[in-house]
């Protein structure tokens, strides 16, 4: 802004700041620039071994022994290792939801397709299945729908999926949608369905 639009912003839109002086702003704007500059520093979010694993060395050196210090010390705490752990979890769930699946005499898919906030179109699958006597529903899979939100686009992920995780379509016994035309379009669905 001109020095004469500044003016009359401050004086209409911030009253409370009309007789601040210099120095005020400047201070201000030191302020602003530094939050800006530690948001911005494009370094991987190491809270863990910057913060946390500092706070519990602390907590064992006051509560615990030498031997339980050291222990702890050798906790890798670096994003990698964070990352590799997580994938590992997230595999071991996947796999003992798909061997019970796998175990089910019959089991039921819920699926629905979704944007996110990178406006990219995710499929969803919930899958119902029995363990025992018992029903059970789980987070089956979230895929990317790369083409389009076609009927046959929704159908090939799942298909490929279940290719890849030996599920048998014969155990099938309903498919839940949420009634959108894309997914109502494909006649292997309704086949599914029925």
């Amino acid at each position: 802004m001109k020095p004469y639009q500044l003016k009359q912003h401050l004086t209409t839109v911030h009253p409370e700041h009309s007789k601040n002086d210099r120095a005020f702003f400047e201070l201000k704007e030191t302020g602003l620039k530094k939050c800006t500059i530690g948001g911005k520093n494009k370094k991987p979010h190491t809270i863990g071994d910057t913060l946390i694993k500092p706070c519990i060395l602390e907590c064992a050196r006051i509560v615990l022994n030498k031997d339980a210090i050291s222990k702890l010390e050798q906790i890798s705490m670096l994003n990698d290792t964070i990352k590799s752990r997580i994938v590992d979890m997230s595999n071991n769930i996947k796999h003992q939801i798909i061997t019970k699946i796998q175990a089910s005499p019959m089991f039921a898919i819920q699926l629905d397709e979704s944007t996110d906030v990178a406006n990219l179109s995710q499929l969803m699958v919930f899958a119902r299945y029995m363990n025992g006597p018992t029903i059970e529903e789980e987070f089956l899979f979230c895929k990317p729908l790369e083409t389009t939100t076609k009927a046959e686009d929704v159908m090939a992920v799942v298909s490929t999926f279940f290719g890849d995780m030996n599920l048998n379509w014969k155990n099938i016994v309903g498919v839940c949608s949420d009634g959108a035309p894309a997914i109502l379009g494909s006649p292997i669905w309704f086949y599914l369905a029925c």
